[in-house]
C-alpha cells in the first residue's frame, strides 16, 4: 500500500530534498570552506611541510656560522687601531656572497671585502676578511667618488662619467698596471646597479688622498672618480689578497638598495648551507 503525503507534506519532502543536494554538491565543490557532509579528512601535504623545514634549518645553519664569525671578529677588534663592521652589513655581506658562490660566480670562498658607504670617509670602513680562519685581515680607509658626496656618500650611479660610486655586490678579476700603480679589475653582478663597472673602468687602487694626513687637513677623505680607492700602504697587499675571483661588496642603504637587489635573498643563500655536514 503506497504511503499517502499531503500536498503540503509531499512540497516539504521536496524542498528538503533539494536542499540536502545542493548542499552536497557545494560540499564536494569546496570541501575546505563549505565542510564535508561526509567527514571526509584532508591529509597534510607531507612534502611541503619537509620542504619548510629544510629551508628553516638551511637558513638557522647559515646564520650561525655568520653570528659565529662574527663574535671572532669582535674579539680580533680589541686589537688597537682595529674594529669590526656592523652585524647588519655583515650579514648582507654573506648573504650576496653565498648566492654569488650558488650562481658559480665566486672561485675563492673563503675571502671577503666589505667597504660600508653608510659610515663618513673619515673612519676605517673597508675590511677584507678570512671566513675560514675568521680573521680580519685588512681594516682600513677607503674613498668613495666626488659626485658621491663629501663626507659620506650619498648618491650613486651606475652611468659612465657619473664620478660616482656604484653599490652592490662585485667579483673582483685581474691586475693590471694603471696611472695609479696596481690595480684590481672590478665586475658588477648586479643589472642597474653596477654591472657597467668595467666599461666604467671602477676599480680598486691606491690613492694619495686616501690617508690619515688627508683627514686631518680637511677632515675627510680626498675622492676618486667613482672608484674605491684605498691607502698607497694597503693597496699592494690588499689587492694581491682578492684578485682572481673573490666577493667585494660595497654597501649603502641609498636609492633602497635593500629592497632592489636579488643578490639579498637570505633563503637562496642558505641553499650552500644544505649541501654541507659541517660548518
Amino acid at each position: 500500500m503506497k504511503p499517502k503525503f499531503s500536498k503540503n507534506q509531499f512540497m516539504l519532502l521536496k524542498s528538503l530534498a533539494i536542499s540536502f543536494l545542493f548542499t552536497l554538491a557545494t560540499s564536494f565543490a569546496n570541501p575546505i570552506t563549505s565542510g564535508n557532509p561526509f567527514d571526509i579528512n584532508i591529509e597534510p601535504n607531507v612534502e611541503i611541510e619537509k620542504s619548510s623545514i629544510t629551508v628553516e634549518n638551511n637558513v638557522q645553519k647559515m646564520d650561525d656560522f655568520i653570528s659565529g664569525v662574527y663574535a671572532e671578529l669582535q674579539n680580533a677588534a680589541n686589537i688597537p687601531g682595529l674594529n669590526e663592521p656592523s652585524f647588519e652589513v655583515f650579514r648582507k655581506a654573506l648573504i650576496g656572497h653565498y648566492n654569488l658562490i650558488n650562481e658559480k660566480k665566486v672561485e675563492n670562498q673563503d675571502l671577503i671585502t666589505i667597504i660600508d658607504f653608510s659610515l663618513p670617509s673619515n673612519e676605517k670602513r673597508l675590511w677584507i676578511i678570512n671566513l675560514n680562519e675568521k680573521k680580519i685581515l685588512f681594516n682600513d680607509l677607503v674613498a668613495h667618488g666626488r659626485n658621491s658626496g663629501n663626507v659620506f656618500a650619498e648618491k650613486f650611479s651606475n652611468v659612465a662619467e657619473s664620478h660616482m660610486s656604484s653599490q652592490g655586490f662585485y667579483v673582483t678579476g685581474n691586475t693590471y698596471f694603471g696611472k695609479h700603480g696596481l690595480s684590481l679589475r672590478l665586475n658588477g653582478m648586479e643589472k642597474g646597479i653596477n654591472d657597467k663597472a668595467c666599461e666604467r673602468a671602477s676599480v680598486l687602487h691606491g690613492a694619495g688622498y686616501v690617508s690619515e694626513d688627508f683627514i686631518k687637513d680637511y677632515g675627510r677623505l680626498g675622492r676618486s672618480d667613482g672608484c674605491p680607492s684605498v691607502s698607497n700602504e694597503v693597496s699592494g697587499d690588499s689587492i694581491n689578497t682578492i684578485k682572481n675571483n673573490t666577493c667585494l661588496f660595497i654597501y649603502s642603504p641609498a636609492l633602497k638598495y635593500d629592497e632592489n637587489s636579488s643578490l639579498l635573498d637570505p633563503v637562496n643563500a642558505a641553499n650552500f648551507f644544505g649541501t654541507k655536514t659541517t660548518i
